[in-house]
C-alpha cells in the first residue's frame, strides 16, 4: 500500500469516527429545532438554511481553485507559493464577502420576505432582522471558514470532520439551553447556529496554523498575479455554482410557495434522513479530491482508474442502506422527531432513488473538479460531463416531482 492510500485510509478512519459522533449530535439538534420551533417555523428555518447553504458554497469558485493550486504547491514542497496562495485567497474572499453582504442588506430592504417565505408567523420586519443577522454570521464564517480548503490541500480532511463535530456539539448544547429556558424564537436559534459555526472555524484555523507554521503567510506574500490565476480557474467552477445556486434555492422555495412551510418541514426531514447515504459516501469520497489532484500531477493514472472503480462498488453498497431507510422510514422518523412532522411513502421512495443517483454522479464530479477539467468539459460537452451536470441539475425536476406528487394533500 503506497503512502497516498495509507493516508486516505487514515483519513477515512478518523472521518468515520468524527462523522458518527457529528451524526448523533446533528440529528439530535434537528429534533430539538423541531421541538423549539414547531412545524411551520421549522419550515421557515429550513428554507433559510437552504439559502445559507448556497451562500456558503457560492464563492465564485475561489475555494475549489485554491484547494487545487495549494495541493499542487504542497505536492512539490513549494511553501513560498503556498503562502502566496493562502494570503491572496484570504484577501479575495474578504472582498467578496463584503460585497455579497452589502447586496444582501440591500435586497432585504427591497423585497417583502413574508411573501417569499409564504408565512404569517413572522412579520416582514422580523424576517428582515433574522436575515441580516444570519448572513452577518455567515459572511464572517465565509472568511474564517476558508481554512477548510487548506485542510483539504494537505489531505487531512478528517480535521474538517472534527471541526464539524465540534460545531454540532456546540449547536446541540445551545439548543438544549434554549429548550430548557423555553426560548422558542427563530432569532434565538439563529444566534445559537451562528456562534457555534464561528467558534468551530476559529478553533480549526488556530489548530491548522499552529501545526503548520511553515504555511503561515504575511501581507508581503500577497500577489495580484495569484488572484488572477485563482479567478481564472474559479470561473469554471463558478459556472457550475450558478447551476447549484438555482438548485439550492429552488427546492424549498418551490415547496414553500406551492404548499407552505409545513410541507417544507416534511421534505426537509425526509431529505435529512436519507442524507445518511450521502454522509457515508462523503466520508470515503472527500479524501479523494486532493488525492486525485496529487495523482494527476504525478501522472499516476493507474491509481486514479483503480479508485474510481472502487467508488462504483461503494455506491452499490450504499444502495442497500438507502433501501433499508426506505423500508423503515416511518418508524425511524417517528422515533427521531415524533409526530410533529407528517411524511409520505412516495416521498421517501423518490428520496432513496435521488441519493443513490447523486452518490454515483459525485464519484465523477469529484475527479473532474480535482483536475480542473471543468472548462474543457463545458466546451467539448463530452459524455462524462453529463455525470457532473446530472450531479448539479437532477435536484430541480426531482424537487418539482416531490412538490406536486408527494406532498400535496
Amino acid at each position: 500500500m503506497n503512502n497516498r492510500n495509507i493516508n486516505i485510509f487514515k483519513q477515512i478512519k478518523w472521518s468515520l469516527v468524527f462523522k458518527v459522533l457529528a451524526f448523533i449530535a446533528y440529528y439530535a439538534a434537528i429534533s430539538l429545532q423541531v421541538k423549539i420551533l414547531g412545524a411551520e417555523l421549522y419550515g421557515v428555518w429550513a428554507t433559510l438554511l437552504s439559502i445559507v447553504t448556497w451562500v456558503i458554497f457560492f464563492d465564485f469558485g475561489l475555494g475549489n481553485g485554491i484547494k487545487n493550486y495549494l495541493t499542487k504547491a504542497i505536492s512539490v514542497e513549494n511553501n513560498k507559493e503556498a503562502k502566496e496562495i493562502i494570503i491572496t485567497g484570504y484577501a479575495a474572499i474578504s472582498i467578496l464577502s463584503f460585497i455579497l453582504f452589502s447586496i444582501v442588506v440591500i435586497l432585504v430592504n427591497i423585497f417583502d420576505l413574508s411573501v417569499l417565505f409564504n408565512t404569517n408567523a413572522l412579520s416582514d420586519e422580523q424576517l428582515g432582522h433574522i436575515f441580516i443577522l444570519l448572513f452577518g454570521f455567515i459572511f464572517v464564517h465565509f472568511i474564517i471558514g476558508f481554512v477548510k480548503q487548506f485542510i483539504f490541500a494537505i489531505q487531512k480532511n478528517a480535521l474538517n470532520d472534527m471541526e464539524q463535530f465540534l460545531f454540532y456539539v456546540l449547536l446541540l448544547s445551545s439548543l438544549a439551553f434554549l429548550s430548557w429556558k423555553s426560548f422558542d424564537s427563530i432569532l434565538s436559534v439563529v444566534i445559537a447556529y451562528g456562534t457555534s459555526l464561528i467558534i468551530g472555524k476559529v478553533f480549526l484555523t488556530l489548530f491548522f496554523f499552529t501545526k503548520h507554521k511553515e504555511l503561515r503567510p504575511s501581507f508581503v506574500d500577497f500577489k495580484k498575479r495569484i488572484m488572477g490565476k485563482l479567478m481564472n480557474v474559479g470561473m469554471a467552477f463558478f459556472a457550475l455554482q450558478l447551476v447549484s445556486m438555482f438548485i439550492l434555492l429552488s427546492d424549498k422555495i418551490i415547496i414553500t410557495q406551492l404548499l407552505g412551510p409545513t410541507s417544507v418541514a416534511s421534505y426537509d426531514i425526509v431529505y435529512r434522513l436519507f442524507s445518511i447515504v450521502l454522509i457515508l459516501h462523503g466520508i470515503v469520497n472527500a479524501p479523494m479530491w486532493s488525492a486525485y489532484t496529487e495523482a494527476y500531477v504525478k501522472q499516476d493514472r493507474v491509481w486514479i482508474i483503480k479508485n474510481l472503480k472502487k467508488m462504483k462498488v461503494l455506491v452499490f453498497v450504499l444502495s442497500g442502506i438507502a433501501l433499508f431507510l426506505y423500508l423503515f422510514n416511518a418508524e425511524l422518523i417517528a422515533l427521531w422527531v415524533g409526530d410533529e412532522v407528517v411524511t409520505t411513502d412516495i416521498l421517501s421512495l423518490l428520496m432513496a432513488v435521488y441519493v443513490v443517483i447523486l452518490a454515483w454522479c459525485n464519484n465523477y464530479a469529484f475527479f473532474l473538479n480535482a483536475i480542473n477539467n471543468i472548462k474543457i468539459l463545458v466546451i467539448n460537452m463530452k459524455p462524462v460531463l453529463l455525470n457532473a451536470y446530472i450531479t448539479e441539475s437532477f435536484k430541480v425536476p426531482f424537487s418539482l416531482i416531490i412538490c406536486l406528487i408527494s406532498l400535496h394533500k
